[in-house]
């Protein structure tokens, strides 16, 4: 009985620690947590670009004149169904068609940090299988524009202001197409927010903004286990009466605890005569 209790315990004890390793995530489903090195992903893809001012859409230019191209290489990991950040690194090429200081054409460099949230997976719950995946981001980054060899138009000037380089506000659409679970096809819209001065353009305040239009297309590889797996949670009925009966089982060893190790002498017992 006592190897029995304790067998009772072991399972109960080992229960509890894997419900320690389990994540909770939107909409009260519980999932197992995977390993560090699960749910990552890189990808790679190409675009275009559209750089909006006033002074470019008043140009006298066609839509398709006004499109340069871009590179994107991005790695990310989703941290729940719902949930992921990635690092985007991505560079291109822009077409100015307004009259602007740095000319006709610049080519810029730049990355963001975007935080991920599944829409799909957040409004229809989640499905390991589903081809189509919706996933707006938001976040903050940074761009240069390659000009004169890396030196800055205004030395003397602020970091960050009045020059060729500038912090970024992003905010875009993901579109996956699942075509295995370690591959998927992206299609991305983008829009982001700059410094006035990017282009060479004075500026007229310290809150004036370009911004720019960005698609683009490509693949994406899964590093690791790329699904999430459902927790098993056990029925409280059956560990109340598990409880129950580890409760039982101890009571029952007491019980025999008291007994006497040994049992008494008896008396002798004088011989029947028999006549």
């Amino acid at each position: 009985m006592k190897k029995f209790s304790l067998l009772l315990i072991t399972a109960l004890f080992a229960f509890g620690m894997s419900a320690q390793e389990v994540q909770n995530v939107s909409n009260g489903t519980v999932y197992l947590k995977d390993k560090a090195s699960d749910h990552w992903y890189i990808g790679l893809g190409g675009g275009t670009n559209l750089y909006l001012t006033k002074a470019e859409n008043d140009a006298d230019a066609s839509f398709g004149d006004r499109l340069g191209w871009m590179g994107q290489l991005e790695v990310g990991r989703w941290n729940s169904p719902v949930w992921g950040t990635r690092l985007v690194i991505d560079g291109g090429h822009i077409k100015h068609v307004a009259n602007v200081p740095f000319g006709p054409e610049q080519n810029w460099l730049g990355g963001h940090l975007d935080i991920m949230w599944s829409m799909t997976n957040a409004l229809g719950g989640y499905n390991a299988d589903r081809v189509w995946n919706l996933a707006p981001y938001l976040g903050i980054g940074y761009m240069y524009g390659l000009d004169e060899d890396w030196k800055k138009p205004n030395p003397n000037g602020e970091t960050l202001k009045f020059q060729n380089q500038s912090l970024t506000y992003n905010v875009g659409l993901i579109n996956n197409f699942q075509i295995s679970r370690s591959v998927a096809l992206f299609l991305e819209l983008g829009w982001r927010v700059m410094q006035e001065s990017f282009d060479g353009s004075p500026t007229s305040g310290d809150y004036d903004y370009d911004s720019m239009l960005t698609g683009t297309a490509g693949i994406k590889f899964g590093i690791g286990k790329q699904d999430f797996t459902p927790a098993e949670l056990m029925d409280y009925n059956l560990i109340n009466d598990l409880n129950s009966q580890i409760n039982r089982l101890r009571a029952e060893n007491e019980e025999l605890r008291k007994r006497p190790e040994s049992c008494p002498d008896c008396p002798e017992v004088a011989p029947a005569v028999t006549e």
